[in-house]
Parts: C-alpha cells; sequence; structure tokens
C-alpha cells in the first residue's frame, strides 16, 4: 500500500533535519509520493545525499511556520494533494493540526523533541508566557486526534503526565543518521587530539559551567588535557568569565556556531566527547560521537540513557564528583581500554542509529502499523 505524505521539517544540515530529509527520501523510493516542507530560513545541501526522484520540496512562506500566512499556505498546499499522512515538528506541529482537522486529513503525526524541564530552563521570554502557550498547545492538542512520535522514553513517559488522553498513542521513533565515516577508518587514538569536545547550545540546560568547573580539578592530575566546546547561545559571555576566574584559557577553547561537518571533524579527533546536560529527551550528539567511534562520557538523564552503554561505548557521570570523573577519564584514557570503547561505539551505532536501509525499512513498517488500523 502507497500513501501521500508530507513531512514538515527544516532546511539545517545538522543530523535531525538530515534524517527528516532522509527519511522523506526513503518513503518516496518505496513507492510513495511525498512532499517535504522546509523553512524558509537557509537551504538543504544535497550534495551526499541526492532527493529521491518524484520527492517535492517546497517552503513555508516564513522562517518558522507560526503566522497566519503559514496557516492559508498549508492549508491551500495540503488540499491540492491531500495527503493521507502528515508528519509535523517543532513549530510546524500547530499549524498541522489546525489544518488536519480542518481538512480531515486522515493521519496526524506530531514529533515531540524536548522535555519540559529543558525547555523551562532555557526561556527566552517570560514564564507566564510560556504557561500560555502550553496552555493553548493543549486545548489544540487535546482536540486533535493523531499520534505522537518521540525520541525516547523517559519523553514518552513525560507526554503521558502531560497529555493523558494521548497516553496510548504515543511512540518512541529513534533518530537515524548516516555514516560519517562511510568506507573511512576510525582515527585512532594515537592520531587525535588529547582533548575532550563538548558540543551543545550555550545554554543553562547543557550544563557547561558545572563541567568546566569539574574539569579545572580533574586537570590537575592530567595536565595536558584540553576541553574544546562548540555550539552558541546565551550563556557564552558568561562562561568564558568562568573560565578565565579558573585560568583555564590555555586548556578551554570555544570553537563557537559549527557547520555539522565541523562538529564530526572536532569529535573524531577528540578522545571523549561529554554530555553534561540537567535533562535530555535524546541526545543525538552523543550519536553523532558514537559514528565517529569517539567514546562518550554523559550525566544520566533522559534518553541518554538508550545510547550509552556503560563499560561498552561510554561511561556515565556527575560533574558534583570530580574525583570519579576522573578515574572514568583516567579509564577511558587507557590506550587498550579507548581501543575497546571505540570499538564498540561504532558497533552500536551501526547497529541502532545507522540510517541504512535495515534501520529505514523497520522505522517505515513502525510508522505504517500506527495507522494501520486507525
Amino acid at each position: 500500500m502507497s500513501f501521500k505524505i508530507v513531512i514538515c521539517s527544516s532546511p539545517n544540515t545538522n543530523s535531525i533535519p538530515l534524517y527528516f530529509y532522509l527519511l522523506a527520501n526513503f518513503l518516496q523510493k518505496t513507492g510513495n509520493e511525498v512532499h517535504l516542507i522546509l523553512d524558509r530560513n537557509g537551504d538543504m545541501v544535497f550534495d551526499e545525499h541526492p532527493p529521491e526522484k518524484g520527492l517535492t520540496i517546497a517552503k513555508w512562506p516564513n522562517a518558522r511556520p507560526v503566522r497566519f500566512k503559514d496557516f492559508l499556505f498549508f492549508k491551500d498546499y495540503c488540499e491540492k494533494v491531500r495527503p493521507d499522512i502528515v508528519i509535523s515538528q517543532f513549530s510546524s506541529n500547530f499549524i498541522s493540526l489546525l489544518v488536519g482537522r480542518l481538512l480531515n486529513i486522515p493521519h496526524s503525526l506530531i514529533y515531540w523533541h524536548t522535555m519540559q524541564e529543558q525547555l523551562e530552563a532555557d526561556l527566552k521570554f517570560s514564564k507566564l508566557r510560556f504557561n500560555l502557550l502550553k496552555f493553548r498547545k493543549s486545548i489544540v492538542f487535546n482536540l486533535s486526534d493523531f499520534q505522537f512520535l518521540t525520541n525516547s522514553n523517559d519523553l514518552k513517559n513525560e507526554l503521558k503526565t502531560l497529555f493523558p488522553s494521548k497516553k496510548n498513542k504515543i511512540e518512541v521513533v529513534n533518530y537515524l543518521m548516516p555514516d560519517p565515516l562511510k568506507n573511512k577508518e576510525i582515527l585512532h587514538i594515537s592520531e587525535r587530539e588529547f582533548q575532550i569536545s563538548f558540543v551543545a547550545r550555550l545554554e543553562k540546560s547543557k550544563g557547561h559551567a558545572s563541567f568546566i568547573r569539574a574539569f579545572s580539578l580533574v586537570r590537575k592530575n592530567i595536565p595536558n588535557l584540553k576541553l574544546k566546546i562548540a555550539g552558541s547561545g546565551s550563556e557564552l559571555d558568561n562562561l568564558i568569565t568562568l573560565v578565565k576566574e579558573l585560568s583555564l584559557e590555555n586548556h578551554v577553547e570555544f570553537l563557537g556556531e559549527c557547520s555539522y561537518q565541523e562538529v564530526l571533524d572536532v569529535m573524531s579527533t577528540s578522545l571523549i566527547h561529554v554530555s553534561n546536560s540537567s535533562q535530555e529527551a535524546f541526545g543525538m550528539v552523543n550519536v553523532e560521537a558514537l559514528a565517529t567511534g569517539t567514546p562518550i562520557i554523559a550525566n544520566k538523564v533522559g534518553g541518554i540513557k538508550e545510547i550509552l552503554i556503560p563499560g561498552k561505548n561510554g561511561e556515565f557521570f556527575d560533574a558534583n564528583n570530580p574525583e570519579e570523573l576522573e578515574i572514568i577519564l583516567l579509564k577511558l584514557l587507557n590506550n587498550d581500554n579507548w581501543l575497546e570503547y571505540s570499538q564498540n561505539a561504532r558497533s552500536i551505532f551501526k547497529e541502532k542509529f545507522e540510517c541504512n536501509q535495515k534501520n529505514l525499512m523497520k522505522q517505515k513498517e513502525q510508522l505504517f502499523d500506527l495507522i494501520k488500523f486507525k
């Protein structure tokens, strides 16, 4: 059976939008009619993954599809296409549900990415406005017939609490990403820099400050170890000040906003990648690190627990316990141990998270099973 499918994504070429593009491409390749609608900002780069013949790519009128003009655009688009399935995410969810209800689109799938604690920690506007938007969203969600898709079991459980009426309509569909190494070998420990990579938005929820403090204590016994931080955000000035206060200017480097390839490059040349989020629905950067054969250390929260397997591809740590962190780092930095962790990182990535024919087919069957008996 084939379907007409509309997928609302964004054009950035980091791993999450790339996953939705590759999913759209695969669904088109396997006999469906697929339309991919991207945000107005930027362009998808297709050099490595050219679009499948027949895949239609359109753009929203605005950078973020939240305005009335975007609603009219999507209504007109769906009236023309008459999709069987709409898969939306991020800011397009609200409009896709309104149009879905108005036009009686048979199947709406809403991808939910982020934990509430993380959203609240990184607020750029008042808590009152946040709660009003949350209330508005809950009304539309409770009045709409749709299926939640999400990226981890922790977020699935949170959604059951936030939207109890949807508790039986939440499915975990993990992100996949193409293998950045292809037929290349991972860099050996001797070919890498003596450094830890930390790739994340520079926001409070990502835990940069507490890790930098722990790092300042750990490096006294590992003096040549460096920390490279990639990303931008509102915490940059505070973190630069902290680094100066701890006299770490020669040991911590801020790389700023990096392209997808630059992120993979810094991970592949590092010995360890760190994630110290206070909460994380999934933690795609950890999958990216595994793909480059780089072991990971992480705070034991959210969906990271579904990526990191202690003793295999990394270790959990607590930034408030620098003694424990030092023991873990010394263990991972041992040549023989590192090689085993690195090989496991690659094999676990290939099995669970690579965007290949086998894993995409599993996800296609999983998605179609959700709508089969509606």
